[in-house]
C-alpha cells in the first residue's frame, strides 16, 4: 500500500493495524480475546489507553475504580472467569479486621465507597 493513500483500502483498523494489536501487552489484547473492532474501546481522533466497560457483574465503583487491569486481572491475559467475592482479593483485610471470624460476605457491612 501506499502511504497517504486510502481509497479502496478496507475500512477495518485491524487490515492495517493488526500487528500493533498483537503487540499489544498492556492489556495483552490478543490473548484476552479482545475484538479487533478497535473502535469499539478507542477513537481515531484520541487514541490513548481506550475505554472499556467493565461487566456489570463486577461494576468498578469509589475504590475498585481507577486502578491498571493487571491489579486484580494477575495471571496475564486472564480476563474472563475470575471470582467477584469480595474475599478472594480481600482475605488479609478479613484476617486482619475480622480475625477471620465471621461472615466472608463482606458486602453485608461494607461497600466501595465506605469500607470503615
Amino acid at each position: 500500500t501506499t502511504p497517504g493513500v486510502y481509497a479502496g483500502l478496507s475500512t477495518d483498523c485491524a487490515s492495517c493495524h493488526l500487528d500493533t494489536y498483537q503487540a499489544t501487552t498492556a492489556p495483552n489484547h490478543a490473548a484476552a480475546g479482545f475484538p479487533t473492532t478497535c473502535a469499539s474501546c478507542h477513537g481515531t481522533a484520541t487514541w490513548g489507553d481506550g475505554t472499556f466497560t467493565h461487566p456489570s457483574s463486577f461494576p468498578l465503583t469509589n475504590s475498585h475504580a481507577g486502578h491498571q487491569c493487571s491489579v486484580c486481572h494477575t495471571t496475564p491475559g486472564t480476563f474472563a472467569g475470575l471470582s467477584n467475592q469480595c474475599i478472594t482479593c480481600h482475605q488479609s483485610d478479613f484476617q486482619r479486621g475480622h480475625n477471620g471470624q465471621g461472615s466472608t460476605n463482606c458486602a453485608q457491612c461494607h461497600n466501595t465507597r465506605n469500607w470503615d
